[in-house]
């Protein structure tokens, strides 16, 4: 029993988690090339994720079943929230794109964030579903939106649920 708290710790962890209908944001540098907003993903989510991101295939007349990419993208990007300073200029460096023939201001035009262009990166770039799959599930870039819940305060670049009435 906790002294603080009058309850064992799994009581308290059960009592006090994170609802499924609340959503924790954070934003974090993607290896300072720009800033992603990204939502919370609990141990659940990822294992439904894990579950249904599969299908069937046939190997030799044999049933395998394998990961289905764009199921997991697709599930993925419902993690992205958002992104500020993706260029088109960065897309290039990202993916080895020729830009020679655009203008300064087109080479710095911003890529709008939208779940279709999350997954098309997600898709295309290990690095970033990598990046996004390890962020979303880190807890400590949500304890700001944690804290921030608890005290019903602003709490920086992460927000966290409305607080219950």
């Amino acid at each position: 029993m906790s002294s603080i708290t009058g309850m064992s710790l799994a009581e308290m962890i059960q009592s006090r988690a994170v609802g499924q209908d609340e959503r924790l944001t954070a934003t974090v540098s993607f290896y300072g090339i720009f800033d992603v907003t990204l939502a919370c993903m609990t141990k659940e989510r990822y294992a439904s994720i894990g579950k249904k991101a599969k299908k069937t295939v046939f190997v030799k007349h044999q049933k395998v079943e394998v990961d289905d990419e764009d199921k997991l993208a697709e599930m993925l990007a419902e993690h992205v929230v958002g992104w500020e300073g993706l260029t088109v200029r960065k897309v290039s460096r990202m993916f080895w794109l020729r830009i020679d023939d655009l203008s300064e201001e087109q080479r710095e035009e911003a890529i709008p964030h939208s779940p279709e262009e999350a997954k098309t990166l997600l898709l295309r770039n290990k690095a970033f579903a990598d990046f996004v799959l390890s962020n979303a599930l880190n807890s400590s870039n949500f304890s700001e939106a944690l804290e921030g819940a608890e005290k019903n305060l602003p709490s920086g670049p992460a927000i966290g649920p409305a607080p219950a009435e």
